[in-house]
């Protein structure tokens, strides 16, 4: 009797197991359905925004929740992220970073009422794409990258640089800034530009006693310089204090005003700088010229000073140029410049009166430790002259056979002279290692700086090399 009653458990064992399994299974599957929660309506996103503090300075901002769509954006913008600015009148400004194709970044600031409508927006940032509907969009320019900044006073300041063709070329830079706010209404407006007079604006300027002389910057007691004003452009700078530093009087030259920066302490860095800006006859900046101070540039400073300008408007003064290689290897170009200020108010080169070039860069030991087997040339200098000249190094390497030579261009890539440095070549020809002819450049414009340098010396491991008229060497 007991093996009838066993058979008959098991086989209701086996009907109700797969019953319970489907009901198990149900269950787990209804638990799973009720875990997961809605998207968020989008007044609700928006209000769950995390709220950032001015002054303006990390993009990195929490990720958009998926399902939440933002009305009235191009799909291609592909916003990922988003914040939030503390409400202005019960309007709230938001911003979404995007990354579009090839990379490109993408900022929105936009505002919306309590119901979650758009009331106004503003692109941020843009790189290589400007929106048509931007202050910044401009259809004559290749490319444009757009940059924010956001200060503790709510001013929004975007900074715009232009790369464009220009007589075949490309590239050539060109920087403008804009500003606005968000006011009471909730609408991004631009901040209307100072409408003072040049003469009124230049009368807050000190006189400075001629010919004018200085190498060092004092900026203690000075006037500041409106932001909105028209006659100092805020795209060229990382500042926002800028100084009414003088005004130098000159014989038949139009409006001639110095400006004060401090220093800049953030990557690159830079030095408190005076900068000599002219205006033309209808008011409007014509030349710009940093005469005091210097800028990082990458792996190295560029600097300016012991300025000295006449009642005729020279200008001399003497620029360095410093980089630092790979291997703590380096040079410098110090040069003697001068310019000239125009009828018109442009400021051209003249001449240098003398380059120097000195790196510990052209010591044998250096080179080897710098190019490390990897054949390589580097522009040493831009040489003041109507042909474009350009001193450049190179350097080949094949087993253990080397050369590195000085070798001189015009602009268009033409080699005009070689001069070895140094050399271990047996095997290999010299034909074979020696620098060659380069495609024109249809980069930066390398600007006519006036009429030829008067003396180009290179000072070598034990001796002294020039560069002629011609671009050729002398020894």
């Amino acid at each position: 009797m007991f093996r009838p009653v066993l058979m008959a458990s098991l086989l209701w064992l086996a009907f109700i197991m797969p019953a319970c399994d489907s009901l198990s299974t149900t269950a787990a599957s209804q638990d799973s359905t009720a875990k997961i929660a809605a998207p968020p309506t989008f007044v609700e996103f928006l209000n769950g925004l995390q709220v950032i503090s001015l002054p303006y300075s990390s993009e990195e901002w929490p990720p958009i929740p998926e399902g939440v769509k933002i009305p009235d954006i191009p799909a291609f913008y592909n916003f990922k992220n988003a914040a939030r600015l503390s409400p202005v009148n019960g309007y709230t400004p938001v911003l979404y970073r995007g990354l579009m194709a090839e990379g490109k970044r993408l900022i929105y600031l936009i505002t919306y009422d309590a119901a979650g409508k758009e009331r106004s927006r503003l692109q941020l940032r843009g790189e290589g794409y400007i929106d048509k509907a931007s202050p910044a969009y401009d259809e004559h320019y290749k490319e444009a990258y757009l940059y924010p900044e956001i200060g503790r006073d709510s001013l929004i300041e975007l900074k715009c640089i232009y790369l464009f063709k220009e007589k075949g070329h490309v590239n050539v830079e060109k920087k403008a800034c804009f500003f606005y706010h968000i006011t009471p209404d909730g609408m991004i407006t631009a901040i209307p530009r100072d409408t003072i007079s040049l003469q009124a604006f230049a009368a807050a300027f000190p006189v400075k006693e001629m010919p004018f002389q200085g190498n060092t910057v004092q900026l203690k007691g000075l006037k500041l310089i409106s932001r909105l004003t028209p006659y100092f452009n805020y795209g060229e700078v990382y500042v926002d204090s800028v100084y009414a530093y003088g005004k130098l009087d000159l014989d038949g030259l139009p409006t001639t005003l110095l400006f004060g920066r401090d220093a800049l302490e953030e990557e690159g860095g830079a030095d408190a700088q005076v900068d000599l800006i002219t205006y033309n006859e209808k008011g409007e900046m014509a030349g710009n010229l940093m005469i005091i101070g210097g800028n990082g540039i990458e792996g190295g400073t560029d600097k300016t000073g012991n300025v000295r300008i006449d009642r005729e408007g020279n200008i001399r003064l003497n620029e360095k140029h410093s980089l630092i290689l790979d291997n703590e290897a380096e040079f410098t170009e110090n040069v003697e410049m001068q310019y000239a200020i125009q009828a018109s108010g442009s400021i051209v080169p003249v001449e240098a009166t003398i380059i120097t070039i000195t790196g510990s860069v052209f010591r044998k030991d250096m080179l080897l430790k710098q190019f490390n087997g990897n054949n390589f040339d580097y522009v040493v200098s831009e040489i003041p002259s109507p042909e474009r000249l350009r001193l450049n190094m190179h350097f080949f390497q094949k087993g253990n056979e080397c050369l590195m030579e000085l070798y001189t261009t015009k602009g268009n890539g033409k080699v005009l002279d070689r001069h070895p440095v140094y050399t271990s070549l047996k095997k290999v020809k010299y034909e074979e290692a020696a620098s060659k002819n380069k495609e024109e450049e249809d980069g930066y414009v390398v600007e006519k700086r006036g009429h030829y340098t008067k003396d180009v010396v290179i000072k070598l491991p034990g001796k002294e090399v020039h560069v002629d008229a011609d671009g050729r060497f002398v020894k």
